[in-house]
């Protein structure tokens, strides 16, 4: 059999990642099944596909599990008002949940 240059010698795997796309499915046992900030249940997680190719041109499609989205907001207020800062993690949360389906 031919030797194929997919695996380098340290055994390291390469492709050429040609697309890329996300899907949203149910939690699998590669996923987290809750979400770790509330301990709500996730209906639906995030899935990245790539759709690659090795050097000597075997097709390959990989989905990738546990890279979630996420977001920063900077915040220049009075940090000391717990209230405030609460409701707005709060509120922030529940718009994400709505959009990625928890329970």
């Amino acid at each position: 059999m031919e030797y194929d240059k997919t695996f380098d010698d340290d055994g390291v795997f390469h492709v050429q990642v040609n697309n890329i796309d996300t899907y949203q499915s149910f939690p699998t046992t590669l996923d987290r099944a809750f979400n770790p900030s509330t301990g709500q249940k996730f209906l639906n997680l995030p899935i990245i596909r790539l759709y690659s190719s090795t050097p000597t041109g075997r097709n390959v499609l990989i989905h990738v599990h546990g890279v979630y989205p996420y977001f920063y907001i900077e915040y220049k207020g009075d940090t000391n008002n717990g209230m405030f800062t609460f409701f707005r993690y709060t509120r922030l949360d529940q718009v994400s949940n709505s959009l990625y389906g928890v329970l």
